[in-house]
């Protein structure tokens, strides 16, 4: 069982137990044994937080299944590796070397004697942001509705935005709340979760740090994350502003014009949550918000896609390239290259894969516009979670690809080839070198 096969396999129980649970009467607003497919999708879609349904959840599911999948999306969020390490931490078990070793790996630590004191630290830094989302969700939320379901949906809404889950209580997900704060707050939330516990962990050292009148001193993994999610929401925010001011954005005014422009660009980094029709944005947007998608959250944080790093890592070696350098540096730094060729590999791989999924649900579904069609694949891989609305329209077989899709989208599609074909195999052989032609 190498650590790629643990995560897969991680993923593949969370789902299944989830499954199974959804399919009971008791999970059903209708008591009855639930219907298999819905259940695999909706418990995928939780654990792999990305937001997209096929039927409405407050509506199909009862209270018990709605706490099932909350229940589903917080382990998913966290992740297998931190989830499981902690409740064995919690019964008081103990781990191998070699599965401190595979642990601290998957989790971008250094040190595996770090393992306890980070995990720890993720699950008090999640609680105390969630609970402090729902702090400040209930007031509004308690405004149309009474003091019970309020709170219930400020913890709902709060551990989904956090962990980027996507799943709402309702049918239209939040476009009927026309409030400043569900604009603020729930983005908030979603950044916070998107940006990886990694680079949390610094930010809370360096604010000590700042109180002590130390020096700042943040990792270069930290310093791409802040500075490609600043590029990124900024050029969203600007860009849907711009092609839907006249368009979707058009009975707004200018202050919700630029909040529905920001809410979007934020959800397109694994959150799924929206506050206008998806369906009503035009074709730039509907492009825009694909690679935005496509892109994702960063390493270590509750989204899919490619990353925020991948994207820097291509972008630095394409610079080194038009410069004619031989290496990559970046913040005064050298990226190694077996950075770069997985990220290359990451890269090439998803569009390879989303590409097929893409033509193959297209082919099954030749009445619906092939852009809707793209949309749903880049969101399921992206773990985002918006849709245009043809979701529960697919046929059996394009739902189960979504389904895949966003296992896929989750688990990274490197760990995936790797858990496959096996682990990386040392060779002593070496082959002479010849220049190919490229471009």
């Amino acid at each position: 069982m190498t650590q790629a096969r643990t995560i897969c396999l991680g993923f593949l129980i969370l789902i299944t137990l989830g499954t199974i649970l959804l399919l009971l009467p008791y999970s059903n607003a209708d008591r009855q044994i639930g219907n298999f497919l819905i259940s695999l999708f909706t418990a995928t879609s939780a654990v792999c937080v990305t937001g997209l349904s096929v039927v409405v959840i407050n509506e199909y599911f009862s209270t018990f299944g709605q706490v099932i999948i909350l229940v589903l999306i917080q382990l998913g969020g966290l992740g297998y590796m931190t989830s499981s390490s902690f409740l064995i931490f919690m019964l008081g078990g103990k781990f191998s070397v070699k599965q401190r070793f595979n642990i601290s790996e998957s989790l971008s630590l250094t040190h595996t004697n770090e393992l306890k004191h980070f995990i720890m630290n993720v699950i008090l830094l999640t609680l105390v942001i969630e609970v402090l989302g729902v702090i400040l969700l209930f007031p509004v939320f308690l405004e149309k509705y009474d003091f019970l379901y309020s709170l219930w949906l400020a913890i709902f809404f709060s551990i989904n935005a956090f962990n980027g889950g996507g799943l709402s209580l309702f049918h239209d997900s939040l476009e009927h709340f026309n409030s400043w704060a569900i604009y603020i707050i729930i983005p908030s939330l979603v950044i916070i979760g998107g940006i990886g516990y990694n680079v949390l962990e610094e930010v809370y050292y360096n604010l000590k740090r700042i109180l002590r009148h130390k020096r700042v001193n943040f990792s270069l993994h930290s310093k791409v994350v802040f500075v490609v999610t600043s590029v990124l929401l900024l050029t969203g925010t600007v860009g849907f502003y711009f092609f839907e001011d006249n368009h979707a954005f058009a009975h707004l005014d200018t202050t919700y014009k630029i909040l529905s422009a920001w809410f979007q660009s934020v959800t397109t980094r694994s959150a799924g949550l929206s506050t206008i029709p998806q369906a009503s944005l035009n074709s730039s947007s509907l492009l825009l918000t694909v690679v935005l998608m496509f892109i994702g959250a960063s390493p270590g944080g509750t989204g899919g896609g490619i990353k925020t790093t991948t994207v820097w890592v291509l972008a630095a070696a394409s610079y080194a390239a038009l410069r004619g350098r031989s290496k990559v540096v970046s913040f005064g730094r050298e990226i190694p290259n077996l950075n770069i060729l997985r990220a290359v590999s990451i890269v090439f791989g998803s569009l390879a894969m989303v590409s097929v999924v893409a033509i193959l649900i297209s082919h099954l579904n030749q009445e619906l516009s092939f852009i809707y069609i793209l949309y749903e694949v880049f969101s399921a891989f992206g773990t985002v979670g918006l849709s245009c609305g043809i979701t529960e329209n697919l046929d059996s077989i394009s739902q189960l690809l979504l389904v895949f899709t966003m296992f896929v989208g989750r688990i990274n599609i490197i760990i995936l080839m790797s858990a496959l074909i096996g682990g990386e195999k040392p060779s002593l052989v070496n082959y002479p070198e010849e220049k190919l032609l490229i471009g």
